[in-house]
């Protein structure tokens, strides 16, 4: 499979809010390249004419699918034409082609811990000393399709956190990873019902599912799930607004009286097409949270 990597030029006070951007525009990752890491490494010896060759240029580096490429540069530049040059650097902006090998040479590279209150997102060959209370959930992250940084998938593992999940038959509607099933079966959830019509993110889910050890709790379906349905106490739909508007029926025939879901993957523009849709459904909106230019609610039948 192919990647295109976006590489941004700016400063390294600028780095963060760079990466931000990158972060919201595209699902495979973001990279930071940053002379300032390099020294404060504690060195034991370290030749002056390296030192002398770093630039003072930071490199923020993220990676979108081909099909995604053109969408992404065109709302990136509009981003970055918002920023100041004075405090954020160049802003210049490079791409590239790379390969499935070089891009998971970067996701494993780069890819550290994520941490959503007491759930740990950590890649599985990464050894992490648990605290007390904490769920640590074991991620492939050679994979696409979600890896817990971006705010979507952190919004809804906050919002699952406040519910119990002990003894609860869950679903997960457009797993990708399988992120969120796995995390809330990890908390105390007897099944889930895994969909995507993504054969890749299937297997992504039935990988990550076998690292945590917890296939014999999952069902995995390929497919739309407008074509299954079942009863299910707590239903994530980590997807996007004119989607969940639009499939809103089906959404709901996976639910019973009582029955909590998590919907995710709205822009804040679209916020208000959700909601209504909830009104008109008889759906309560228990609690929203909005992260960048996200929204996830929390809704009960």
């Amino acid at each position: 499979m192919k990647y295109i990597e976006i590489a941004v030029s700016t400063s390294h006070s600028g780095s963060e809010l760079v990466a931000d951007i990158l972060s919201e525009l595209t699902d495979e990752g973001v990279a930071i390249y940053d002379k300032q890491d390099f020294l404060n490494a504690d060195w034991d010896y370290c030749d002056d004419k390296l030192l002398a060759s770093l630039s003072d240029d930071v490199v923020v580096k993220g990676f979108v699918l081909p099909e995604k490429e053109n969408e992404t540069l065109e709302i990136l530049q509009s981003r970055l034409k918002n920023l100041d040059n004075k405090e954020f650097g160049k802003l210049t902006v490079a791409k590239k082609d790379i390969d499935g090998d070089e891009w998971i040479f970067y996701r494993k590279k780069f890819f550290r811990p994520v941490k959503v209150d007491k759930i740990v997102i950590c890649p599985e060959e990464y050894s992490y000393d648990k605290n007390d209370g904490e769920t640590v959930v074991k991620m492939d992250v050679g994979v696409a399709f979600g890896t817990g940084e971006h705010e979507t998938t952190q919004t809804c593992l906050k919002l699952g956190q406040t519910i119990d999940m002990n003894g609860k038959k869950i679903a997960d509607l457009g797993c990708g990873s399988g992120i969120l099933g796995i995390s809330f079966l990890l908390r105390g959830a007897t099944s889930c019902f895994f969909v995507d019509y993504d054969s890749q993110a299937c297997m992504a889910t039935n990988k990550n599912l076998s690292l945590n050890g917890l296939n014999h709790l999952a069902v995995v379906e390929c497919g739309t799930f407008d074509h299954y349905s079942g009863k299910y106490d707590v239903i994530f739909a980590n997807l996007t607004a004119d989607i969940i508007c639009k499939f809103f029926d089906d959404i709901l025939k996976f639910a019973k009286k009582g029955s909590k879901f998590v919907f995710s993957g709205i822009l804040l523009e679209k916020e208000c097409d959700v909601l209504a849709a909830c009104r008109q459904n008889h759906l309560t909106v228990k609690k929203i949270i909005r992260r960048g230019e996200w929204t996830s609610m929390l809704c009960e039948v």
